[in-house]
């Protein structure tokens, strides 16, 4: 019994605890006035929601379009859009409205006649309204029209209307006007302007596409009272040039429309050529499309034209192999009743071109092309040819020769100039005018023992580098006017003194470098005491003034050089300076050492004091070493050689100055002095020759005081006897 009512206790305790409410023990309580607290998104989602009315019935749709009117009026390139809508509201609070696609140039909106701002969202423009009841909207946009040919349309979208009408008007006559989806219409042609009005069908957003096309430029080519079909007739320019990679045709084609006009052309092409250009006049755009073993290029004009028109066409088609027989690229014009075609050929590359079988063309005389053809040649035309119908057919035959190496740098002019100063210190500057296609580096060996200073390229100091074998490499440019101009490269550097004697050789060496030279002058200034009794080398003296001429009509472009240039200073020149004299920036620019990176560039003039020797040579090639041998003595060997040549010549001379006839030897051996002086010049004996020629002079005096009582009395006798 105690074990039935305890179960009978919990079953009912239980019950309790299931029945009862739950215990929130973390909510609020509500206080005492009467407000309840409820969550943010609650309470809005309840604003949100409209009040029901009496019989609890919601609103069916949020808003909707009565009536919309649409008034478009045509442009070149746009047609304004003014929209006019009845908006009806019938949610209260804010409601979004689609309008228009987003994609619209948009000028204005309004609604009940005050402006408003429209948004994008999800590709469209939005209307937010906030006030139910009825409301206008006007709107003015932008739609781009197209072309296709002469033929313009444009596509109306508009917002779901109950009843929608638009007016369409176009700034020209005679036109045909086709909707899709076809549209009734009611045209209303008037002077200057077409008119078309019609219904646009509601019940949804959609979209109506307009297009209008002149009757004259109808697909049919129908005339404008007698509808016949246009006569086409073509006169064809060719410029075909045959590289190894490709072949390059330039036509022009005049067309000659009559009876009627047309917005179209149609030429034909084999299928292997590319079309890179296309140009006329009023032209809409092109298309191609590959028919049955040919390929068709379809023109379109935005107008339809008559009586002349011009195109011009760019095509190319590639050349598998240089060595092959292929066939040019024919161009037809379909329609044409009447067709006729000049063909200038040429070629590039050293390719030979052997004509091959010929069909509905002939072979003509280059000379025999017209001027529109030979006008757009730049090169030798080798072969023309002329044909009077279509469709022709030229077969030809390329052979591609091996092509020899040809020189692709080259120096007009080197200047040099080296300086000795007393110690027998050689500081010398060389500037090459240069004139480069392909080559990237100017490969340069100095003389043994030579130390490089500075280098500049056209200008800017420039950074040389050492080559594997010693020889030192600069960076080139390429010459601007395909070679035709030259840039400076200058390079200075300095050799030490060597062992200094009273008889030595000075052996200057010019900077080798791995291109021809056309032209090299070379200026040596030498210590005023030093005794050059002789020069030698591979060198000619004197400077080499070239003046080069430039032909007419083409600048940079050199001519032949003056013959006799230069002639007048074949000698050499050899003088003292007395005075300082700086090098030019055309002889030797800022002497730049750049030792390490960052070091700025140091100008460094050099006195220019001595003995002047100038030197020349024509035709330098790029295995030859130019050098100079200068033979001198010290000064007090010279003035040894003078003395001993002066005491011998007056001890051996000497005797004949107290002879009545030694006047006659001593003035014999003074012409023969004057021979053998001749004979011995930039030799030893030459300073020796001098001062024994003014030793004889000398000797010459001495005996006319000597024997000057006997001048006198044979004097008087001879002339007592006259």
């Amino acid at each position: 019994m105690r074990l039935s009512s305890w179960h009978l206790l919990s079953v009912m305790l239980l019950t309790l605890l299931a029945c009862g409410p739950p215990a929130v023990a973390d909510q609020p309580v509500p206080p005492a006035q009467g407000q309840v607290t409820l969550p943010l998104e609650t309470f809005l989602e309840l604003t949100r929601k409209p009040k029901p009315s009496a019989t609890g019935s919601v609103v069916p749709v949020p808003f909707l379009f009565s009536r919309g009117h649409y008034r478009m009026q045509a442009r070149p390139n746009w047609v304004q859009v003014q929209g006019t809508l009845d908006l009806q509201v019938y949610q209260p609070g804010w409601v979004e409205v689609p309008l228009l696609p987003a994609d619209v140039v948009l000028e204005e909106a309004r609604l009940d006649g005050s402006s408003l701002a429209l948004y994008r969202k999800d590709g469209q423009f939005f209307l937010p309204v906030d006030r139910p009841g009825s409301h206008k909207l006007q709107a003015t946009w932008n739609l781009p029209v197209n072309l296709s040919g002469a033929t313009r349309s444009v596509v109306l979208k508009t917002p779901a209307s109950s009843v929608s009408g638009f007016l369409l008007v176009i700034p020209d006559r005679d036109l045909e006007i086709k909707t899709s989806p076809a549209l009734p219409l009611t045209r209303q042609d008037e002077k200057t302007r077409t008119l078309a009005q019609g219904t646009i069908p509601g019940g949804g957003a959609g979209e109506v596409r307009f297009s209008w096309t002149p009757r004259r430029a109808d697909p049919a080519l129908r005339g404008k009272a007698n509808r016949e079909k246009a006569r086409l007739s073509a006169r064809m320019y060719d410029l075909v040039t045959v590289s190894e990679t490709e072949v390059h045709c330039q036509a022009r084609v005049d067309m000659t429309i009559l009876r009627n006009e047309v917005d179209r052309f149609t030429l034909r092409l084999p299928v292997g050529v590319e079309i890179e250009e296309v140009a006329c006049a009023n032209l809409a755009g092109w298309s191609e499309s590959i028919q049955a073993g040919h390929k068709d290029l379809l023109i379109r004009l935005a107008a339809p034209v008559s009586g002349s028109h011009t195109l011009n066409l760019v095509l190319v088609q590639p050349l598998e192999k240089a060595d092959s027989t292929w066939k040019l690229p024919a161009v037809e014009v379909v329609g044409a009743e009447t067709v006729k075609g000049s063909i200038g050929l040429g070629a590039t590359g050293g390719l030979e071109i052997q004509p091959g079988k010929l069909e509905g063309v002939r072979a003509i005389d280059v000379s025999e092309l017209p001027s529109e053809v030979r006008d757009l040649a730049s090169f030798a035309l080798l072969r023309a040819y002329e044909f009077h119908r279509q469709p022709w057919s030229i077969q030809l035959t390329t052979r591609k020769g091996q092509e020899l190496p040809v020189l692709s740098a080259a120096i007009d002019e080197a200047s040099g100039l080296t300086l000795v100063t007393r110690d027998g210190k050689l500081v010398t500057s060389w500037t090459w005018q240069v004139r480069n296609n392909l080559k990237q580096s100017l490969n340069i060996r100095l003389p043994e023992g030579a130390t490089l200073l500075t280098t500049t390229l056209d200008g800017q100091p420039a950074r040389p580098v050492q080559g594997a074998e010693g020889e030192i490499r600069l960076p080139l440019v390429a010459s601007g006017q395909e070679g035709q101009t030259t840039f400076p490269v200058e390079l200075t550097y300095v050799q030490e003194p060597g062992v200094s004697a009273w008889l030595g050789r000075h052996r200057l060496q010019a900077a080798q470098v791995d291109m021809p030279c056309s032209v090299m002058n070379w200026t040596l200034y030498l210590p005023l005491d030093e005794w050059i009794w002789h020069v030698g080398g591979n060198m000619r003296p004197g400077l080499i003034h070239e003046t080069v001429r430039r032909s007419p009509g083409r600048p940079g472009t050199d001519a032949m050089v003056e013959p006799g240039a230069g002639q007048a200073r074949s000698k050499a020149l050899r003088q003292e300076v007395s005075k300082d004299e700086l090098l030019n920036s055309g002889q030797i620019s800022g002497m730049v050492q750049q030792a390490s990176r960052g070091t700025l560039p140091v100008k460094f003039n050099i006195p220019a004091r001595g003995q002047s020797f100038q030197f020349s040579r024509l035709v330098v090639t790029d295995q030859e070493v130019p050098e100079v041998l200068l033979h001198y003595a010290s000064p007090l060997l010279k003035a040894l050689g003078a003395l001993l040549a002066l005491s011998l010549t007056l001890g051996l001379g000497w005797r004949q100055t107290g002879r009545e006839r030694g006047l006659e030897s001593l003035l014999a051996a003074v012409v023969g002095l004057w021979v053998v002086r001749g004979w011995a010049s930039e030799t030893p004996l030459d300073l020796a020759l001098v001062w024994a020629s003014r030793g004889l002079y000398l000797l010459v005096a001495c005996w006319l005081y000597r024997n000057r009582s006997w001048l006198v009395s044979r004097l008087r006798g001879q002339g007592g006897e006259a």
